[in-house]
């Protein structure tokens, strides 16, 4: 028995029963039967970066920028690069990783002695 076939059938008898359920989502499914399902979900997929990015500048942002400094305080190799800092010079990442340099160094140091 071919397992795709046997999805897809399940996917329709669940799409199917949801439509019986809800009639009200009617609509939607002809839209996204008119628009097709990649753009759709593109557009879905838009809509959460949106949605992901304001969160992100308005929850998140705040509540790590005291502790970037605090961190930056502490570690004077300690910076986040930009990405086309990243795309020239892929190393520079590990400056992103709080205390790895001084370790780095200091391992460094302490195997050549």
């Amino acid at each position: 028995m071919n397992l795709k076939k046997v999805y897809w059938k399940i996917v329709t008898l669940v799409v199917f029963s949801f439509l019986l359920i809800n009639p009200e989502a009617v609509p939607l499914v002809l839209y996204i039967d008119a628009i097709g399902l990649e753009l759709f979900l593109m557009l879905l997929e838009v809509q959460f970066i949106a949605i992901a990015g304001y969160y992100f500048h308005v929850w998140v942002k705040p509540v790590l920028a005291p502790v970037y400094h605090s961190i930056s305080k502490l570690d004077p190799y300690f910076f986040i690069p930009t990405k086309n800092v990243i795309k020239k010079h892929p190393a520079m990442l590990c400056h992103a990783v709080p205390f790895l340099v001084p370790a780095l160094v200091s391992v460094t140091m302490l195997s050549h002695s």
